[in-house]
């Protein structure tokens, strides 16, 4: 096998570790990143050494995990979990060990993960540790469990969401029985924390084609969170790799309530503009300049590439015209906004037009209207007259 490029910074915490007389891997997906040409975004090292060593070792360490055993070694500006071998003991809320029992052996500590892709280690000098068939797994693309599939999502049911987004992500299939156990078994998602399955949810669909999360979501899996199963996904993988677009679609092919993204705990930013987008998404491009302007007050402009992603998708739209429009509109800063307005709420109070806030907000709104259909009233004069007229009105 060829000799994988490490990190100087991961390369210097092996070998610091091994001058004093342990032994240490690069281990999990940092291997597999490597194995597959791609740029690992972390580092993880599994060490016969005991958390306490490894403090002791390194200048600069952060106990992230200490009851598991793992120490964030910070080499430079790069961190680097380190984790003592371990064995897990009894599981009893599908997601945590009751125990943890540090070891002295990398086959223990490769033993207990939870995908043959995931379960490999790798130092300079004893070369590609694999035990369980992962480097060819990852030649076939195939995601399979380590050991019984039943097992591994039995100790963690986020491992039935995990199996999804590598499978996604990687482009692999499923092996049968891996596949299997996880859509008999996905029912034990109810029990992990919502904020993990928003993580993984959201990972599958930044895949290339998220429409094959369709055979997880079938089992009715997150009904507990408003999910409905049973429908045609296809359309998804049109969408533009976008977050939002990709919720926003999902909740539409699933006739799921916007009230999901509530349950999954997302931020507030993203549930405004997941509902910006359901709310706007049965609206046919505009053509016409007051149409575009009108779309506009209702859907901010930084979603329009999102919005025409669903049109296009979901209704086999053609944008082009809508979106020409749209760059008229915004080159010839075309008023849109009550901002917009040369006039404000106070000079419409002054003139006597309007005495109180929901007047004036009324005949603000009315203005914009007016503007939107023939911009050349955009002047403070003109529109100081016609809020008169409209407040007499």
């Amino acid at each position: 096998m060829k000799k994988l490029n490490l990190p100087t910074g991961v390369e210097n915490c092996i070998n610091t570790i091994t001058s004093h007389g342990f032994e240490a891997f690069a281990v999990g997906g940092c291997v597999r990143d490597s194995l597959l040409g791609r740029n690992p975004k972390d580092y993880d090292v599994a060490t016969n050494a005991a958390p306490d060593d490894i403090i002791g070792m390194f200048p600069k360490t952060v106990p992230t995990g200490i009851a598991f055993g793992t120490v964030t070694v910070m080499m430079d500006s790069l961190p680097i979990e380190v984790t003592t071998y371990r064995s897990d003991g009894e599981y009893d809320d599908f997601r945590r060990p009751t125990t943890v029992s540090f070891g002295s052996k990398i086959e223990d500590d490769l033993s207990r993960r939870d995908f043959t892709v995931n379960a490999m280690a790798y130092n300079h000098e004893s070369g590609l540790v694999d035990l369980f068939g992962g480097q060819s797994d990852l030649q076939n693309g195939v995601i399979r469990c380590v050991g019984k599939p039943a097992d591994r999502f039995s100790e963690d049911a986020l491992r039935i969401m995990r199996c999804f987004r590598f499978a996604l992500r990687l482009g692999f299939d499923i092996e049968q029985e891996t596949l299997s156990a996880a859509l008999e078994m996905s029912g034990n998602l109810e029990k992990i924390s919502v904020e993990r399955i928003a993580v993984e949810l959201t990972g599958c669909l930044a895949a290339k084609c998220p429409a094959r999360l369709k055979t997880l979501l079938d089992t009715g899996c997150l009904t507990f969170l408003g999910m409905n199963g049973g429908s045609d996904l296809s359309r998804l993988d049109r969408i533009m790799n976008d977050r939002c677009a990709r919720l926003a679609a999902l909740l539409l092919l699933t006739k799921t309530e916007n009230a999901f993204l509530k349950n999954l705990r997302l931020d507030n930013r993203t549930i405004n503009t997941v509902s910006v987008l359901t709310m706007n998404s049965s609206v046919k491009p505009p053509v016409t300049a007051p149409d575009i302007c009108r779309l506009l007050g209702a859907l901010p402009y930084e979603l329009s590439e999102q919005y025409y992603s669903l049109r296009e998708a979901l209704y086999d739209d053609d944008t082009k015209i809508s979106r020409n429009m749209l760059r008229y509109v915004v080159d010839n800063d075309l008023p849109y906004k009550i901002s917009h307005l040369k006039i404000n709420g106070n000079e419409i109070i002054r003139s006597g037009a309007a005495k109180e806030g929901r007047e004036v907000g009324i005949i603000l709104n009315r203005l914009l209207q007016a503007v939107i259909d023939d911009p050349s009233l955009n002047e403070r004069q003109k529109l100081l007259s016609l809020a008169v007229e409209l407040f007499q009105q």
